[in-house]
């Protein structure tokens, strides 16, 4: 476990230190208020894992968004042809 401090300003928690994630990688925060305490607040941090059940959501949502675009468009032609052409003009 990590122990950082953090200012929250302006709609955002500033961070006195950084933490060991990766960039872009999902977090949840548990905002714990203590009564008592006034101007102090503890905040839990989990890594927001993937479950297999969300990211089975998340692939036929991607599936979905694919199927309403080639609704819209239409099959988009094999382009790889051009592609292999322009960077042999390169070459």
């Amino acid at each position: 476990m990590t122990r950082v401090e953090a200012i929250y300003e302006n709609k955002t928690l500033q961070l006195t230190e950084p933490l060991p994630l990766q960039q872009h990688q999902r977090v949840e925060l548990e905002v714990i208020v203590e009564k008592g305490r006034p101007g102090y607040a503890r905040i839990e941090v989990r890594e927001k894992p993937i479950s297999g059940n969300s990211a089975l959501d998340a692939l036929a949502r991607v599936s979905a968004g694919r199927e309403k675009l080639r609704q819209v468009i239409g099959t988009l032609p094999d382009s790889t042809p051009l592609i292999r052409e322009d960077r042999m003009r390169d070459i």
